[in-house]
C-alpha cells in the first residue's frame, strides 16, 4: 500500500523486512480467536497478551528513529501471523493508542483502554484499518509505523512508551509489535519503497499518459548504507519479466550515476542509499487504456544490501481507475421532398441517419427506441421504427450496421421509411423522430430530428381570377357558395378583408375597415403595414382592370408584372404555398420583389397603384427596368436578392430591384404551378 497518514502525523506502511534474531525486540505479542487486544507491560495474564520475553515494559530511549526530510520519526513494526489473509483483508485494527510515562504501566490502569495517571496520551487511531499478512507466517513483519518524535514533547529519557491495541477477525495466529532498538549495532538493514501516480483516474477508452513516482527510503542505521542492486516495476502483468515488458528502474546507473529514471535525493551524490536520504525515481506510461472500472495496477519492487551483505528487499503498487464517459448519439433526418400537392397522397421517404458520436470507441450503443410521431405530438400513431426492422417491413430499409445490432463509435446507420402524405393546401407537417439507447455501463443516449412536407395549390392563373375567380374576392361570402370545391377557400369564405390604411402609407384613415380594396404584401392579413412589411394597394376595380390586360396594354411591362403579383396575391390568400421571404427563389421573394418594381417604376413611387399610374410613358420589355431592374450601390452588375430581412425593402434608394423580366417569369411560373 502508498504510505498512508492515519492521523497526527503517524505514516503507515506495508514492508517485508526479516526481523532477524537479536537485531528486533519485541514488545507486545497477542493471541485470540476473533478479537484480541493488549498493551505492553511486564504484568502477566492481562487481556490477550501473551506473556514471556515477546511482551514487556518499554523505555522510550530503546527506539530507533527515522528521519523522512525534516521529519524525524519513532519506529514500530508490526507481524501478522494469519494464515487465511493470502486473498485480501481478514484482520483489522480496530484500535491503537500510544502513551508516554514516566513509569511502566500496570495492570490496574487498564480500563477498557488505558487510563490513569501519569500517561500522556500522544496517538489515537480513531477508527478500524483493515491489515493484509503480506509474508505469511511470523519472522517477517508486515506493516511499518512511523511516529513522530514531536508527538513525545516532554517525554525524558527513562520515560516509558505504551502501544495497546485490539484486533478483529484474527483467526488464531499471534500478531507481535517490535521496535529495531538503537544499542544492537548497525543491525539488519531495512528499504522501503513508496509508490504513487498522476492522475489515478483516466477516462475510458482514451489513450492517457500516467506518471509514476518511486520514493526509497532506508530505515537502516546510520552506519549501514544501502547499495540497490535492482529495482523493477512490474508494467501492471505480474511476473519476472512478463511479456518483456517490466521496466528496469535502474536503466543506465553506473557507479554514482542512478540512471535515466532517477530524479533527486542523493545528497553526497556517493550512489548509496543513507537513512537521512529519499531518492526519487519517475517513470512515465504512455499507452495506458482502460475501459470503465478497470484498474491497471502496477508493483515496483526494490532489493538492496547493505555493506554486510544483508538484503533487504521492498515493493509497493500504484492503481489508475478507468473512469466511465457519457456516450453520445446522433440522428438527422431528412425527407425525400419539401413539397407535395395539396390533396393528392404522395409517398414520402424519410431518411434517418444516426451515428455514435462519443468520444470513445469504448462506447459501443445500444438501441432502445426509435420512434417517428408521424407529425402529431400524441403517441397513438407513432411509428416504431425497430418494431418494422425486426418485422421486415416493406415499407423500411436498414443499411450500416456491421452486423452485430450494436451502434460502434464511428458507426453510421441509415434507415428510411416510405410513408403516404394527404396534406391540405398550405398545410405543412413536421415529423419528429427520437433515438434512445445505453452504453455499456448502462448509460443513456437520446437525439430528436425533424423534416417537414408542405402542400400547394395547382396555380390559378391571372384569366381565372377576373373571370370564374373573381366571386371569391368581391368581399360577398355568399356569391360562391362552392368555393371549397375549387380547393381554394372554404364555403362562405371569401377573400377580401377589411384594410384601414388604403393608400398603404402606414396610417390608420378607415377605422372601421373597407373590403373595396387588396393589399399585396400584407403578409400578417391585419390590413395595414406594420414594420417588417412593404405594401401595395390596389382597389378591386382597378385590379380587374389589370387581370384584364389586353395584349396591347401588355406592351408596357408594368400591366404584366401588376396582373402577374395580383394572381399571385390571390392565390397564396386562396391557400397556396408562397415559400420564405428570404428564399431568393420563393413565390414570397418574388411577390415582394413585384411590390417594390411598381412602386420604383410608377410616377408616384408610392403604396397606392391604380390604373392612371400607367397612363403615360411605358416600362418596355427592351428597357433597363424590364432586363436589369435597379441597382442602387452604384455598383454595376451586382444587384442583391432582397429583401435582406423579412419582407420590407426599404426606401427605393439603397436596396436593388430585380427585373421586370425576371419578376414576371418566376411569377407566371408560380401563377400557372403553384410553386
Amino acid at each position: 500500500m502508498p504510505t498512508a497518514d492515519i492521523g497526527d502525523g503517524v505514516l503507515l506502511t506495508d514492508t517485508t523486512i526479516n526481523s532477524g534474531t537479536g537485531h528486533y525486540n519485541s514488545f507486545l505479542r497477542v493471541q485470540n480467536d476473533g478479537e484480541e487486544t493488549g498493551y505492553n507491560t511486564d504484568d502477566n495474564n492481562r487481556l490477550n497478551n501473551k506473556d514471556g520475553i515477546w511482551t514487556h515494559a518499554l523505555l522510550l530511549s530503546s527506539l530507533d528513529t527515522v528521519t523522512i526530510g525534516s521529519t524525524t520519526y519513532y519506529e514500530i513494526r508490526l507481524d501478522l501471523n494469519e494464515t487465511n489473509s493470502k486473498t485480501g483483508p481478514n484482520i483489522s485494527l480496530d484500535d491503537l493508542q500510544i502513551f508516554w510515562g514516566s513509569a511502566a504501566v500496570s495492570g490496574d490502569e487498564v480500563v477498557g483502554g488505558l487510563s490513569g495517571s501519569g500517561l500522556h496520551k500522544v496517538f489515537d487511531l480513531g477508527g478500524s484499518q483493515p491489515l493484509v499478512d503480506h509474508n505469511h507466517g511470523s519472522g517477517t513483519d508486515d506493516y511499518q509505523f512511523l511516529i513522530p518524535v514531536d508527538l513525545f514533547a516532554g517525554a525524558t529519557a527513562g520515560s516509558y512508551l505504551t502501544l495497546y491495541a485490539d484486533f478483529s477477525g484474527a483467526d488464531g495466529g499471534f500478531e507481535e509489535f517490535r521496535v529495531r532498538s538503537a544499542d544492537v549495532g548497525d543491525g539488519l538493514p531495512a528499504i522501503t519503497v513508496v509508490k504513487d501516480v498522476a492522475p489515478t483516474i483516466v477516462d475510458e477508452g482514451t489513450v492517457s499518459s500516467v506518471t509514476y513516482t518511486y520514493t526509497l527510503t532506508s530505515q537502516s542505521s546510520a552506519t549501514d548504507p544501502l547499495t540497490v542492486t535492482s529495482f523493477i516495476d512490474d508494467n501492471g502483468t505480474p511476473g519476472a519479466l512478463q511479456a518483456g515488458d517490466d521496466v528496469d528502474l535502474l536503466t543506465g546507473a553506473s557507479g554514482t550515476n542512478l540512471g535515466i529514471y532517477y530524479v533527486s535525493g542523493d545528497d553526497n551524490h556517493d550512489g548509496l542509499l543513507q537513512n537521512t536520504e529519499a531518492w526519487v525515481f519517475s517513470y512515465t506510461r504512455n499507452d495506458v487504456l482502460l475501459n470503465a472500472d478497470e484498474t491497471l495496477v502496477n508493483v515496483a519492487t526494490v532489493n538492496a544490501v547493505d555493506d554486510e551483505g544483508n538484503n533487504a528487499s521492498s515493493h509497493d503498487d500504484a492503481t489508475v481507475t478507468g473512469q466511465d464517459v457519457l456516450p453520445d448519439i446522433n440522428i438527422v433526418k431528412d425527407a425525400s421532398v419539401s413539397l407535395v400537392q395539396a390533396g393528392t397522397p404522395t409517398d414520402v421517404t424519410f431518411t434517418y441517419t444516426i451515428t455514435n458520436t462519443s468520444t470513445t470507441s469504448l462506447d459501443p450503443l445500444t438501441l432502445t427506441g426509435l420512434k417517428d410521431d408521424m407529425g402529431t405530438a400524441a403517441t397513438g400513431d407513432d411509428v416504431d421504427l425497430l418494431a418494422l426492422i425486426a418485422a421486415n417491413d416493406p415499407n423500411v430499409t436498414f443499411t450500416g450496421d456491421g452486423g452485430d445490432g450494436i451502434l460502434q463509435k464511428g458507426e453510421t446507420w441509415t434507415i428510411t421509411f416510405t410513408t403516404s402524405v394527404d396534406l391540405m393546401p398550405g398545410e405543412t407537417r413536421t415529423n419528429i423522430v427520437t433515438v434512445d439507447g445505453h452504453d455499456d455501463e448502462g448509460d443513456l443516449v437520446h437525439d430528436t430530428d425533424d423534416a417537414s412536407v408542405t402542400a400547394y395549390n395547382l396555380g390559378r392563373t391571372p384569366g381565372f381570377w377576373s373571370n370564374n375567380g373573381s366571386k371569391l374576392w368581391d368581399g360577398d361570402t355568399g356569391t360562391f357558395p362552392k368555393a371549397g370545391g375549387l380547393g381554394i377557400v372554404q364555403p362562405g369564405h371569401d377573400l377580401m378583408y377589411n384594410i384601414f390604411d388604403t393608400n398603404g402609407d402606414g396610417t390608420v384613415d378607415h377605422a372601421s375597415g373597407i373590403t373595396g380594396y387588396l393589399m399585396i404584401g400584407d403578409w400578417h392579413n391585419l390590413g395595414y403595414a406594420d414594420g417588417d412589411e412593404n405594401v401595395l394597394v390596389i382597389s378591386r376595380d382597378d385590379a380587374l382592370k389589370m387581370l384584364d390586360a389586353s395584349q396591347k396594354q401588355q406592351q408596357d411591362g408594368r400591366w404584366m408584372v401588376a396582373r402577374d403579383v395580383i394572381a399571385s396575391w390571390l392565390n397564396y390568400l386562396g391557400g397556396s404555398y408562397v415559400g420564405d421571404a428570404n428564399d431568393p427563389n420563393s413565390a414570397r421573394h418574388y411577390i415582394d420583389e413585384a411590390v417594390a418594381w411598381l412602386e420604383q417604376t410608377t410616377s408616384d413611387h408610392d403604396h397606392r397603384l391604380t390604373v392612371a399610374e400607367f397612363g403615360s410613358g411605358k416600362i418596355a420589355t427592351s428597357s433597363s427596368a424590364w432586363n436589369t431592374g435597379f441597382n442602387f450601390d452604384a455598383t454595376a452588375g451586382v444587384q442583391n436578392d432582397v429583401p435582406l430581412s423579412g419582407d420590407k425593402l426599404g426606401s427605393a434608394v439603397n436596396l436593388d430591384i430585380l427585373g421586370g423580366g425576371a419578376i414576371h417569369s418566376h411569377l407566371d411560373h408560380y401563377n400557372n404551378f403553384g410553386f
